[in-house]
């Protein structure tokens, strides 16, 4: 705690708020904040509020008079919705100090307060006298009454808070259509696995991954890795080597093509979808290659089917007739 010397000294300067010669001006500030209201504060500033030293600032924002009361209102050019409260009584006494906060993100994670501080208030009723004079209330602009920098602590990137674990949702290949889909692509959704891990964490390799501690810079390294992290077992070639990332996913899998009136729907025995090897032809008696010309001979026919998805092979209709030897 500060020495009543220093409280006393600061009646007389600006501290805690970095000068500005505006407020001493009656053109520019005809209610300005008497220096001795205010004698020390400081403000711890959240995660969530994405705070930016360079560029951001605690600012006073609004003085209340209410009921014989001063309402000090603090606020964040980072993120104006959230401000800190403070009240004096108008007997209040001097170096009082007070401790608030605002309320939190409403982001998933969020447990801690965007913005909380502490003020201590010297002679007040000049600043009372003030607000009385200008309606009851006092707005001050962001660059006005700016805190000291170093009287802010900025939390931002300063702790990892929890861990959230989840995957892109997985790519799917579509049923067999004739139809181009001219659909934009939408972004990836995250599967989550778990959200807002905190306490003791630890991280184990699954397939094909590896973890890497870099003790130098405190870092922590994921990459895919062909045979790294957990051995091969009964739970990856249970689906072909796909990992579920949803109890849906198991009883659902990927449509190849759309039931008929003559046939059923077809699906896919792979998570994502697509045909395994054992339903495509490689070779035709022999031979391969990325194209292979089918030609009938003659009085044969070499077509296809749209309704069975197959190639056909069938004599002419009107091929009787014509097996002579000319």
């Amino acid at each position: 705690m500060s020495k009543p010397g220093f409280y006393n000294d600061n009646e007389y300067r600006a501290y805690p708020f970095i000068y500005n010669d505006a407020n001493d001006n009656p053109a520019v500030r005809p209610h300005p904040l008497p220096d001795e209201t205010i004698v020390d504060a400081g403000f711890i500033v959240g995660l969530d509020a994405e705070y930016d030293d360079a560029t951001d600032r605690i600012y006073l924002a609004q003085l209340v008079s209410a009921s014989n009361n001063l309402i000090f209102k603090f606020r964040s050019t980072s993120s104006s919705a959230f401000e800190v409260i403070f009240q004096r009584s108008g007997n209040a006494a001097e170096w009082l100090t007070e401790y608030s906060e605002s309320g939190t993100n409403d982001s998933t994670c969020s447990q801690e307060p965007m913005l909380s501080g502490f003020l201590v208030t010297g002679k007040i009723e000049s600043a009372v006298a003030a607000c009385v004079a200008a309606g009851g209330v006092l707005n001050f602009p962001s660059n006005a009454y700016v805190i000291e920098p170093a009287r802010v602590q900025n939390l931002n990137k300063s702790y990892l808070r929890s861990v959230s674990v989840g995957n892109y949702a997985r790519t799917v290949i579509p049923p067999c259509s004739d139809e181009e889909d001219t659909t934009p692509p939408e972004e990836p959704e995250i599967i989550w696995n778990a959200q807002c891990v905190r306490g003791p964490i630890r991280f184990k390799e699954g397939y094909n991954a590896k973890i890497t501690q870099i003790s130098r810079s405190n870092e922590l390294v994921f990459t895919a890795q062909k045979g790294a992290g957990a051995k091969p077992d009964d739970a990856l070639c249970t689906n072909y080597g796909e990992i579920p990332l949803t109890e849906d996913e198991l009883t659902t899998k990927p449509i190849i093509y759309e039931a008929t009136d003559d046939k059923p729907e077809k699906r896919s025995k792979f998570l994502s979808g697509g045909w395994s090897c054992k339903d495509l032809i490689f070779t035709i008696n022999g031979l391969g290659g990325s194209n292979v010309n089918l030609v009938g001979g003659k009085n044969i026919q070499i077509g296809y089917s749209d309704e069975y998805k197959a190639i056909t092979v069938k004599m002419l209709e009107n091929a009787q007739g014509q097996c002579g030897n000319g």
